[in-house]
Order: C-alpha cells, then sequence, then structure tokens
C-alpha cells in the first residue's frame, strides 16, 4: 500500500489533501518568507482588485520570455489578496503590471515592477537584484516585495512561498513546452497541445502545472477510459504537496472530482476554496460546474455571468454559460455564448449545443440549413454521425409540426441502416425506436417498407430481429391482425420491453385500457425511454388519474429539459421518440 509523507495510506490521505492542501499555503505556517519584514505599502489597493501581468520585457542579452512569464505568473498567483489575470485567464482590469528585466552582459541582474493604470502615471513598485542564473528566486523575491508594495496584508506576506521554480519547473524545457501547450489549449487546439504536455512531462515529471493541465484536457473527454487516466494524473500530481501552490493544487483537486464524477465533493470543494481564498475565481468556477452537473443552473447562472466579465477568453466558461441559458429557455443567451466560445474550442463540441439554441431561440429555417449543412460536410456521409443529424432532423419537423417531412426523414433513417448491413447491431434501438415513431404517426405504408427491406437482408443479429417482429408486431395490431406469434417471439426473448410495449398497444385497440395500463407500468419500470413514459401518463390521464398522470408527464418533460451534458441525447431534438414524448406531455 503506498504511503504518504505523514505515514497514513493513500486511500485514505487523497481526501484530506482535495480539500485541505488546495485551500490553504502548502507550507508550515511558521516557516516565515526569507526577506525579512514586508516593506511599507506604497499605496493600498483593496483586496479582490484585478492585476494583469503584462508580457516581460528586457534590455541587454535575450530575456527568456516564455519561461519567465510562466514562472512570474506561478509566483504572482500565491497571493490571496489580489486576483491575477494572465493567459486563458486574462481579463479587463483596471491594473496592469509590467515585469522588466535589466540583465547586463556581466554583473547582476535586477528585475523591477512597475504598476500601470489608465489616465494615471507609471508608477515603480519594487525591485529585486541578483545573479542573472538566480531567475526563480529573483522572481520569488520580486513577487513578494511586490504585493506588499501594493497593500497585502501582513498575514498572506509572512508565510513562505512555494518557489515558482519548485511550484512550476526548474527545467526551462518543461516550462516552454507547457506554455506552448496553454497557448494551443486557448486555440481550441487540444491534441496539439496534449502532445506538448506530455512532451514536457517527459522533461519534469512532477511538474504540477504540467500534470494539471494534462488531467484536465482527458478529464473533457467523453471516454471512459481517458477519464480514468486524468484522475490517474491529477492523483500522482496532488501527491506532489510540497510543489502544489493554492490555485493549482485547487485545480487539481478540481479535476480529479471532475474525472470520477464526484458532483457532491466538487460543490463542497468550490464552497470551502470560495471560503478560503474568496477573491480567487477559481473557486466560483468550481462551485459553478458543480452546480451545473447537479442540474442547478439557477444557481450556475450568476456564477458563470460573472465569470464571463472575468475571464472573457476562457471558452468553458462560455459553454458552461450557453447551457444555463438554455436550461432558461433563453436560445438566443446561449447562441451568443456558443460564438464567444466557438473561436477557442472544437467545432464538433459545439454541433449539439448549437442546435438546441437554435432551437430554443425559434430559429427554425437556420436549424434546419445548419442540419442539412452537417450531412454535407466531407466525410460525414456515410457515417453514424450522418445517421444521428437525420435522427435530428426527423425530432426538428415534429417539434416544428411538419409531419410529412418527419414521415419522409424518418423512412429515410430506416433506409439508412438497411443499406449498411454492419450498422444492425449498433442501431438497434434507434430502428426501434424510429419504427414506433412511424406506427404512432399511422404511417403503416412506410414502416410494411422498411421492416419488408429487414426481413429481406436475412439472417439478422438476434436483438436486431426482435426489433423488427417488434415493428411487425404493430404493424399487425393497426391491421387487427393477430400478434400472438410476434409477442411469443418477444416473451422468449430478454426483451421484455418491447413484449411489454407491444402487449399494451394491443390492449389499446381493443379499448382493455386496464391491460394496457398494466402493460405499459410495466414497460415503463423496466425501462427509461421518454415515450415508454409518456405513454403511461396518457393511459393514467384516460382512467381520471389526473393527479398521477401529471406527475409521470412532468417527470417526463424535466428529463427532456435537463440540459444534462453526460446526457446529450436527452433533449426531444436528439432523438423522434424523444420529441414524441416531448409533444405528448407538454403543457398548452
Amino acid at each position: 500500500m503506498q504511503r504518504s509523507r505523514c505515514g497514513l495510506d493513500l486511500a485514505q490521505w487523497l481526501p484530506c489533501v482535495l480539500l485541505v492542501s488546495c485551500a490553504a499555503t502548502p507550507t508550515d505556517p511558521e516557516v516565515r518568507a526569507p526577506w525579512g519584514s514586508p516593506p511599507p505599502a506604497l499605496l493600498r489597493l483593496p483586496a479582490g482588485t484585478v492585476l494583469r501581468l503584462l508580457p516581460a520585457s528586457g534590455s541587454g542579452t535575450t530575456l527568456p520570455e516564455v519561461q519567465v512569464g510562466g514562472l512570474w505568473r506561478v509566483a504572482m498567483q500565491q497571493s490571496a489578496h489580489f486576483d491575477v489575470a494572465s493567459g486563458v485567464e486574462d481579463g479587463p482590469a483596471a491594473h496592469a503590471l509590467q515585469l522588466h528585466a535589466d540583465l547586463p552582459a556581466q554583473g547582476p541582474a535586477t528585475w523591477t515592477t512597475t504598476l500601470m493604470r489608465e489616465g494615471q502615471a507609471n508608477l515603480p513598485v519594487a525591485a529585486a537584484r541578483g545573479p542573472r542564473s538566480a531567475v526563480g528566486a529573483l522572481l520569488d523575491e520580486l513577487a513578494w516585495r511586490t504585493r506588499a508594495a501594493l497593500g497585502e496584508d501582513s498575514a498572506g506576506l509572512l508565510a513562505a512561498p512555494v518557489s515558482c521554480t519548485l511550484a512550476y519547473s526548474n527545467d526551462a524545457a518543461c516550462v516552454r513546452l507547457t506554455e506552448r501547450g496553454l497557448g494551443q489549449l486557448m486555440d481550441g487546439k487540444v491534441a496539439a497541445a496534449q502532445g506538448l504536455l506530455r512532451q514536457a512531462r517527459e522533461h519534469d515529471g512532477a511538474c504540477p502545472v504540467t500534470l494539471l493541465h494534462l488531467a484536465a484536457t482527458l478529464a473533457n473527454r467523453p471516454t471512459a477510459a481517458d477519464r480514468t487516466e486524468a484522475a490517474r494524473i491529477a492523483r500522482e500530481a496532488i501527491g506532489y504537496a510540497d510543489r502544489l501552490t493554492p490555485v493549482v493544487g485547487h485545480q487539481l483537486a478540481r479535476t480529479f472530482r471532475l474525472a470520477i464524477d464526484d458532483d457532491a465533493g466538487l460543490l463542497e470543494l468550490g464552497l470551502a476554496y470560495r471560503r478560503d481564498r474568496p477573491h480567487d475565481p477559481h473557486g466560483r468556477y468550481t462551485e459553478a460546474l458543480a452546480q451545473v452537473r447537479l442540474l442547478h443552473y439557477d444557481r450556475a447562472l450568476p456564477l458563470l455571468e460573472n465569470l464571463r466579465r472575468r475571464w472573457p477568453s476562457n471558452p468553458m466558461v462560455c459553454y458552461q454559460l450557453a447551457f444555463a441559458r438554455l436550461a432558461r429557455n433563453d436560445g438566443e443567451g446561449a447562441l451568443e455564448a456558443l460564438q464567444a466560445a466557438g473561436e477557442r474550442l472544437p467545432r464538433r463540441a459545439l454541433v449539439r449545443p448549437r442546435a438546441l439554441a437554435l432551437f430554443h431561440a425559434g430559429r427554425h429555417a437556420e436549424l434546419r440549413k445548419f442540419l442539412s449543412g452537417l450531412r454535407a460536410e466531407p466525410g460525414v456521409a456515410g457515417t453514424a454521425a450522418e445517421h444521428e443529424v437525420l435522427r435530428m432532423q426527423a425530432s426538428h419537423e415534429l417539434l416544428a409540426g411538419d409531419r410529412a417531412a418527419a414521415i419522409r426523414l424518418l423512412t429515410e433513417s430506416l433506409d439508412w441502416v438497411r443499406r449498411r448491413g454492419s450498422q444492425l447491431t449498433a442501431k438497434t434501438l434507434a430502428v426501434a425506436e424510429d419504427g414506433e415513431v412511424l406506427a404512432r404517426l399511422g404511417a403503416t405504408t412506410e414502416l410494411r417498407h422498411a421492416v419488408d427491406g429487414f426481413l429481406g437482408l436475412g439472417q439478422l443479429p438476434p436483438a436486431f430481429a426482435n426489433a423488427v417482429t417488434f415493428l411487425g408486431g404493430l404493424l399487425d395490431v393497426q391491421r387487427g391482425s393477430d400478434v400472438r406469434a410476434a409477442l411469443a417471439t418477444l416473451e422468449k426473448s430478454t426483451d421484455s420491453v418491447w413484449h411489454s410495449q407491444l402487449l399494451a398497444a394491443n390492449h389499446h385497440r381493443r379499448g382493455e385500457l386496464r391491460d394496457e395500463a398494466a402493460a405499459l407500468q410495466r414497460a415503463a419500470q423496466a425501462s427509461g425511454t421518454a415515450l415508454v413514459h409518456a405513454s403511461y401518463a396518457r393511459v393514467l390521464a384516460t382512467a381520471g388519474q389526473q393527479d398521477l398522470a401529471q406527475q409521470w408527464s412532468t417527470r417526463v418533460q424535466q428529463l427532456l429539459l435537463s440540459f444534462d451534458q453526460r446526457a446529450p441525447r436527452d433533449h426531444p431534438l436528439m432523438t423522434p421518440g424523444r420529441a414524441l414524448a416531448y409533444l405528448a406531455t407538454k403543457r398548452d
């Protein structure tokens, strides 16, 4: 069993690190800053003042600007008094800090900071002088003196900070590669960023900043393997406690919680960090992410609106803000946020949210054009992505009230699968759902053509054969034919939901309401599909159980309009069955 420095099992120690080390300075509070008593303040900027870090300038020999910029950011972000704006966390600020290095060919280097304020003279703030090779130590001292000169309280200045070369890296190549990777992330080039971050890791395998951003890129990916790797990397980095600054420790803890889907822990983490470091936007961001994942969009929205103003260059803030606005049925607001995010996020990540935003904005003609354009893109034809968009088109026409267009697109969807035998198993549920919607729309001719086409393929995969049996049974119900053979086939299989649904449809044709309700109840208990639940709500209403029917209808609506990013296909625009369920349970 791996053990920590304190002798605790790592499994027991990790939760403490996640909630404590990220919020408190990871150094012994008795260890004092090595530069003596803080110098007197030149001016006292209020707590929470945003300090924008400008690119470093230099004179004399060449300044390693990329490396210096990363180290300087890490040094300054250890302040709990100021909100430091730099890189993806840049934003509007009334106060900007210019770092300058005088690097003569011979003799000591002098590093200085100057405060720049609009409409006021530049104010020299602090200086640090020492050997040219001691870049990290000089930046540590300069950051400390700058914070003191600008009015940070003495309590924050007495404890020794983590050296910026320890908190980032003493390896120049690691810092350069990591900073380049962060630049790629800002441009939405995630794959390129991952490559650079993995290269940086080869130079310093314990660099907290490198490990943080590598884990963060993986935690946002949809596959379980990527999220598992993200959790493993974040856990490893958290173990290097002596190298963690408060903000990096917090971000690692956040990434770990995101990767393991611990929403309650994520919320606790954000609230704790906000209490300890109220002026650091990362606490608000962590809380906002937790509220989004808990589907508390009303609580997330004001946090995200605030962060949008503070971090206008952060695309994930805009992305999350779009969903929070969608939850309030603000399609236009969601489109605006996605437009801002789209400049820095991969286009494929924006397809679904943009379609949802267009729908909720009532821009139906624009949505039709958008979906048609997706199908026409190079590399989409014949792929699963094309079929997914095709089903979205059918869903949209159902929601827009164009029954004929919906039937045409549903027929095209079924034919798309028929022409691709290798897709039968993967598309089993989609075929069953689309065929059922055709049956409910009364499109018996189109459904019969589709069923005959599938039967003409010869031997079918077992689950797909059951789906075709189910659809054939629905046709028999509509013709008033005997469905006992289809029911017997489905009863022998493991597809009990289709058996119950077909049984319910047969009882419905005969007007046997009680038996229909019993069959739908069994189907609803065995399946979470919105269409089954909507059917059960209809039967309850017909039986006069209005309150219970309304409860089921409300449950369906809440599911379909939850905007849960981990269940993106729940929205009625995503599949025809959900569209029909939405229409069936929607209040006028």
